[in-house]
């Protein structure tokens, strides 16, 4: 799997109307018709260069495990990568990269919750250490990973900043 989100999720207002970073992106979508790894790299790397952060949004364990990641890290100037309760579902759904730690967990009749929070912070963790030398070279401005806490829990100002902590502690 390569990154082909750019081109929609950044549309031209969030731009500022920057012409340069305007024909950077078009040149990312023309590259990516093409099929061209090449010439997509090159595109992603040149929008990288004027500044762009470019962020994952689909952290999975079969990024991790395959090296996909490290692989974008270096060749494509990703900085960061998310996960979320959706994203964490849409990975779960589509590999077998966790079925040993489902098993493990079943096994030591983890609840749901648990389970997820032990799935989503190993995933995580195993990031921030992909990222950790771009993150001290850049003096933490890249090399960041983001997890959301349970948004059951919105309306419950204590039990988020209790999650918080915990998955702060548990990467």
């Amino acid at each position: 799997k390569g990154i082909d989100l750019l081109p929609k999720v950044i549309p031209d207002f969030v731009l500022g109307g920057d012409t340069r970073l305007m024909e950077l992106k078009e040149a990312l979508v023309r590259a990516e018709a093409s099929g061209d790894g090449m010439e997509i790299a090159h595109a992603y790397t040149d929008l990288a260069d004027a500044g762009v952060s470019i962020w994952l949004d689909d952290l999975s364990r079969e990024r991790l495990e395959s090296g996909n990641l490290a692989d974008l890290i270096e060749t494509m100037g990703v900085v960061g990568v998310t996960t979320n309760p959706s994203i964490f579902q849409t990975a779960l759904a589509d590999g077998e990269a966790y079925a040993a730690q489902v098993a493990d967990l079943a096994a030591a009749d983890s609840g749901v919750d648990d389970a997820v929070f032990a799935m989503t912070t190993d995933d995580v963790r195993a990031a921030c250490d992909l990222f950790t030398p771009l993150y001290e070279r850049t003096d933490g401005v890249d090399g960041r990973v983001s997890i959301e806490v349970d948004p059951r829990l919105a309306r419950d100002t204590a039990a988020t900043v209790d999650q918080a902590q915990a998955l702060h502690a548990a990467v």
